[in-house]
């Protein structure tokens, strides 16, 4: 089997074995060798061949003169396929009763000496150029690497890849202009149904069963109809003395759903504690419930870890007794 491609203004000829598995698998062929054509009398024929049989090491150069007939007569007894589109060639070669079908190859392999016969499903187009699958991965391993970015992406990248077929897009990612709002199609990595298998009613919080004046306290706040997360939370057992473990997003009233748990016990004599991951949610929360939960009668204490405070004078942390708060 015979490639034949113009790479610039040269015609390469690369001999890569048989057909047989050549599809979008990289081959060496035994040599490249340059094809030069000139014309005669309004058509064209082979003037000069030259092989190379170290085409990959510049510095190790191997080349080999071969005689146009006998270029032709290795044409001849080969499956030759051509790679760029020339009609003026194609017509010389059946002239000379030479078989020609069209394929596609990887550029960047044939630029390096190598052939890759690609079909559309594994090959991709990057600066006007065909390119195959593993030349697209080291495209992107390698502007990666260029731009600083974290050799993990290159899973995410590729994930693109394979999801839009188009490596320019692909690489348009890495640019320090690329919008990931404006491209959501690229940057989406996942999709939620929002279909519930819960039924989330519209229920009062005065339907609620918990002490009337902490109810008071509630609606006053603003508290007037339950949440989705809130709602299931009492569905699950919150007031019927169940562990839960809650996950919902911020501002969707998780809080709501703890002091629920947390004030009615304190409202009996149990402790309630409210951890939170930050100093500053923790002296928020500590100025809520005060604000709050002392007209209950509930003393209110908070306790933070200052050896892991930093911070001079931009925080005021209190010092509270926690023995005897609620």
């Amino acid at each position: 089997m015979i490639i034949l491609k113009k790479i610039k203004k040269q015609w390469k000829l690369y001999p890569i074995g048989s057909p047989k598995g050549a599809l979008n698998n990289k081959r060496e062929p035994e040599y490249v060798g340059t094809v030069k054509f000139k014309k005669y009398d309004g058509s064209i024929a082979i003037s000069r061949f030259v092989a190379d049989y170290n085409y990959s090491d510049s510095s190790n150069l191997s080349e080999k003169l071969i005689p146009p007939q006998e270029v032709i007569k290795l044409l001849r007894s080969q499956a030759v396929f051509l790679a760029s589109k020339d009609e003026e060639v194609e017509n010389y070669l059946k002239s000379l009763n030479i078989k020609v079908r069209h394929t596609r190859v990887c550029d960047f392999c044939a630029f390096e000496g190598n052939i890759t016969i690609v079909n559309s499903e594994f090959s991709y187009k990057h600066n006007n150029q065909l390119i195959c699958e593993q030349c697209a991965y080291e495209t992107i391993k390698r502007e990666i690497k260029l731009q600083g970015f974290d050799k993990k992406i290159f899973r995410n990248l590729k994930d693109i890849l394979d999801k839009t077929g188009n490596l320019e897009k692909t690489l348009s990612v890495l640019s320090p202009k690329f919008d990931p709002l404006s491209n959501r199609n690229l940057t989406l990595f996942d999709r939620v149904n929002t279909k519930s298998k819960y039924k989330i009613p519209d229920v009062s919080m005065k339907r609620l069963k918990i002490p009337h004046k902490f109810r008071d306290i509630l609606i006053k706040n603003g508290n007037e109809k339950l949440l989705p997360v809130q709602y299931l939370a009492i569905k699950e057992g919150l007031l019927k003395n169940q562990d839960l473990l809650v996950v919902s997003a911020t501002g969707s009233g998780k809080t709501l759903v703890g002091e629920l748990a947390g004030i009615t016990k304190a409202l009996k004599g149990q402790k309630f504690i409210f951890l939170t991951p930050l100093v500053a949610l923790a002296n928020q929360k500590y100025r809520d419930f005060k604000r709050r939960y002392k007209k209950l009668g509930l003393k209110v204490a908070i306790k933070v870890g200052r050896n892991r405070v930093k911070a001079k004078g931009e925080l005021k942390l209190p010092d509270s007794d926690v023995k005897d708060a609620d």
